[in-house]
């Protein structure tokens, strides 16, 4: 006998009539999208300079890479699903040797990851219509937040990529459940936790979505709640519980992991309250969405597929049901996401990336206002509306190339944030200038004396440099050794005075903005230099 779904929702399978589709015509659509989401995800994947976070990251991976050990941090670095996923390339490339490795070998895991977005899609087909399904590919695919944080090697993009398979699986299992769905969801779930500490705050927010769509069906939510208890809920907790433990764990090789995750919600708090750079109003998030423009550049706006996604939450609670889609599915990403949007923007402590957990939802939503809109239209008005939409994913797209491509470190960009500049880059090549100069070659001493914030993402640029030593205090130098390069900054400069004199050619170079570092070269080595400067 044929499982029935326990949702009481007769457009969860669109009727023959609304917008006639089929499986290859949505394949063509979704694999077209999908090239265009994989070249502006990978196109010149190494032209912005590693931002200090990533760097970070990365060198976190390369530690696995080399030693094979993992221990979860839970004062930072979050949870250990992107270091785990970024071996196979790392292993492809540059076997076990980090300093081999390039930005592109970390950078391309969440770029691929980012652009999977588009595909997944697929797999709710019979609950979204294809228009709704093509409109959201596209957004997902031009979005420029989509795209700028895609390239960055953090988690965010992890996260939203498991929390978008819970919520397809989680929505294939209540509409039919099976043993293996309820799984597939827990698995999921288990990997957004050890992906990111933030997850948390999506599992609320899914909640509360859950509970507003079954406050509209009580009858519906007691059978599919019913059905789970009495069925499938060990195999939603066991698979889940197991896939944390061995993450979290490191493969059960450091079973202090598992108590380190929850200690980690009051280190980050308290952090949080105390780290006054990142503390930012309620309308940060929002403000970087909605318009932002610093008297240069591009007027940046995801406005259209904001207004959209506003659209598709009206019609949704509006009417019971729609020609092109599931209105409970899409009245639950509706909760979801305003909720989550809430909760992000109560948190004083902000950083940028962390909008794309709820503004893929809005991207989902603006798909299903789009189709919606169309849809409704009739003669010239629908014509003029594909037009309008058209044009809005155009604009999208060029404001992407634009801040991926022109303004990638650029802080207009209202997704730059405190981003490694471009004249850093000149630093690195002097060093590599230097060392081609030196007997020693790249086993020249270097000494970097700088606080942290200012010190990264050095170790990330230096990685082939094996004698590189890093101080934050300037007494804890040794005082014999006299290095090749010194690199520091302006404000300990002084307390470098009887190392930094004039056995040293000083140079300064913008780090970020409103950060500079000093670097000095030895003069032996600077004379060598220019005159193979001038030699060539």
């Amino acid at each position: 006998m044929a499982r029935q779904s326990v949702i009481s929702d007769s457009r969860s399978t669109l009727k023959p009539h609304a917008f006639r589709r089929t499986t290859f015509l949505l394949l063509s659509i979704l694999a077209a999208v999908s090239l265009l989401a994989l070249f502006l995800r990978v196109w010149q994947l190494d032209l912005r300079p590693m931002h200090h976070d990533e760097a970070n990251q990365a060198v976190r991976t390369g530690m696995l890479l080399e030693t094979g050990t993992y221990r979860y941090d839970p004062k930072d670095h979050h949870g250990p699903t992107l270091y785990y996923l970024s071996l196979p390339l790392a292993w492809l490339t540059a076997g076990r040797d980090f300093s081999q490795t390039t930005e592109v070998t970390f950078r391309l895991v969440p770029a691929l990851f980012g652009v999977a977005l588009v595909p997944m899609l697929f797999f709710l087909r019979r609950s979204l219509a294809t228009p709704v399904l093509a409109f959201a590919g596209g957004m997902t695919a031009v979005s420029p937040a989509m795209v700028y944080y895609n390239r960055f090697y953090i988690q965010e993009t992890l996260l939203v990529f498991f929390t978008f398979g819970a919520i397809i699986s989680g929505w294939l299992y209540f509409s039919r459940p099976s043993a293996g769905k309820a799984a597939l969801t827990g698995i999921c779930l288990a990997l957004m936790f050890a992906t990111k500490e933030t997850s948390v705050l999506a599992y609320f927010a899914g909640a509360v979505g859950l509970a507003a769509v079954a406050a509209t069906d009580w009858p519906g939510a007691r059978r599919a709640v019913s059905t789970l208890v009495r069925r499938h809920l060990a195999w939603l907790i066991l698979p889940a519980l197991a896939t944390a433990a061995v993450l979290l764990s490191s493969f059960f090789t450091h079973p202090r992991g598992l108590v380190d995750i929850f200690r980690s919600f009051s280190i980050y708090w308290s952090r949080g309250l105390a780290d006054s750079f990142h503390l930012h109003p309620w309308y940060f998030y929002l403000k970087a969405l909605i318009y932002t423009h610093e008297g240069r550049g591009p007027h940046w706006t995801e406005g259209f597929i904001l207004a959209l996604a506003l659209a598709g939450i009206v019609l949704a609670w509006l009417r019971p049901y729609s020609d092109v889609g599931s209105t409970r599915l899409v009245r639950f990403l509706s909760v979801y996401s305003v909720v989550l949007t809430v909760v992000y923007s109560a948190i004083s402590y902000k950083t940028p990336w962390c909008l794309l957990s709820f503004h893929h939802g809005f991207i989902l939503l603006a798909g299903f206002g789009a189709a919606s809109i169309l849809n409704a239209s009739r003669g010239a008005i629908r014509v003029l509306s594909g037009l309008l939409l058209a044009a809005g994913l155009v604009h999208l797209t060029w404001l992407s190339v634009e801040a991926n491509f022109r303004y990638f470190a650029d802080p207009g960009n209202p997704y730059v944030y405190s981003q490694t500049g471009t004249d850093f880059l000149n630093l690195v090549r002097r060093v590599e200038q230097i060392a081609a100069v030196a007997p020693e070659g790249r086993e020249m001493l270097i000494e970097v004396i700088a606080d942290p914030y200012s010190a990264w993402p050095l170790p990330w640029y230096l990685r082939r440099f094996p004698k590189v030593g890093y101080w934050e205090e300037a007494e804890r130098v040794p005082k014999d050794a006299v290095p090749a390069i010194v690199i520091t900054t302006p404000e300990i400069q002084p307390e470098l005075s009887g190392k930094l004199d004039d056995r040293f050619q000083l140079e300064f170079y913008g780090l970020r903005p409103s950060v500079f570092l000093l670097m000095g070269t030895r003069t032996d080595l600077w004379e060598r230099f220019l005159e193979k400067q001038g030699a060539d």
